[in-house]
């Protein structure tokens, strides 16, 4: 999935096919498959509901809901929460409603389980041509997963999904933290953010 835009940072829409050149180890790859435009998004929301992210909790809500907000009912959105143990609360959904009450229902508690989600989401959103995107609001710290940092990097890398990471609680204020989330976020296109202002 790519956006273009010109020297002055304004989308530039309509490119045909002819327009790209894809290459992978410098080598030229074919182009199977080429949508433009008003695609809808196929997105995973991930919420770190573990005992750490406790004191930012009633603002990252309010965020997800904001962002939620502004997506369009064509978009299918899967909101997960996760800390030792990832809770799917909606799949695929279309309907607006839905995805705010699944917000609602959060409540942390436990370890947090970040290399499990990166992967399960990865998952989720499989190989099916689009738009996929994955955002993830954490403090950044794995305490419980299953799978290593390396084989969530593995799973990006094998998956065309963008990831970002959205840094809340500690990822705030500890440069590690922040580190790491932009070393997973970066590789896929994606981006890591560290701010308190919704």
């Amino acid at each position: 999935t790519v956006s273009v835009a010109d020297g002055k940072n304004k989308y530039i829409r309509g490119l045909p096919r002819s327009a790209f050149r894809v290459f992978e180890d410098g080598q030229p790859q074919t182009i199977t498959h080429f949508m433009s435009e008003d695609i809808p998004l196929d997105l995973v929301l991930a919420v770190d509901v573990s005992s750490s992210m406790r004191d930012a909790m009633p603002k990252v809500k309010e965020a997800d809901k904001e962002f939620l907000g502004a997506l369009t009912p064509r978009d299918q959105v899967s909101v997960l929460g996760f800390n030792d143990t990832i809770f799917t609360l909606t799949r695929k959904s279309t309907d607006p409603q839905q995805r705010l009450r699944a917000v609602d229902r959060l409540a942390p508690w436990g370890a947090t389980a970040l290399y499990d989600v990166i992967i399960a989401g990865a998952d989720m959103l499989g190989r099916a041509p689009g738009r996929k995107a994955m955002l993830v609001f954490s403090d950044g710290e794995d305490q419980g997963s299953h799978a290593s940092l390396a084989d969530a990097e593995r799973r990006l890398e094998a998956s065309d999904m963008t990831l970002y990471m959205i840094g809340q609680g500690r990822g705030l204020s500890l440069v590690p933290l922040q580190k790491l989330m932009t070393e997973l976020a970066d590789p896929t296109g994606g981006r890591a953010l560290f701010t308190d202002n919704i």
